[in-house]
């Protein structure tokens, strides 16, 4: 996939139009549809402003990564995910009866906690 198809992917996930997306970089449309049609680089400037707005690595942008989502996020990612499997571990060790109790416990937990922000 080159530089300007990813844009284009990125743009019509969010069903924006590219007057759109060329407001939110700071570019004009016809910017945008050269970039899109792989006409005309992007500048470092626009870059990072895509990267930022899409919440993306520039390395996605750019085609050196198939990874999308920034280093700040994956280490969000990876924190939630440890203690998921904190809960995981556990849970795995149980019979499938007590598996059943357990998700019913959790349940009744998430019911009491939306009676108590009630």
């Amino acid at each position: 996939m080159t530089i300007g198809e990813r844009v284009k992917k990125l743009r019509d996930e969010r069903g924006m139009l590219q007057g759109a997306l060329a407001d939110k970089v700071n570019v004009s449309q016809q910017t945008i549809s050269r970039i899109e049609l792989d006409e005309t680089p992007m500048t470092s400037d626009v870059l990072a402003n895509m990267a930022k707005f899409f919440r993306v690595s520039a390395d996605y942008i750019l085609g050196l990564s198939k990874v999308r989502v920034c280093v700040d996020q994956q280490e969000r990612h990876i924190e939630r995910l440890d203690g998921l499997y904190e809960l995981i571990r556990p849970y795995d060790e149980l019979t499938v009866k007590n598996k059943k109790i357990a998700c019913k416990m959790v349940e009744c937990l998430l019911e009491a906690q939306i009676e108590e922000t009630s």
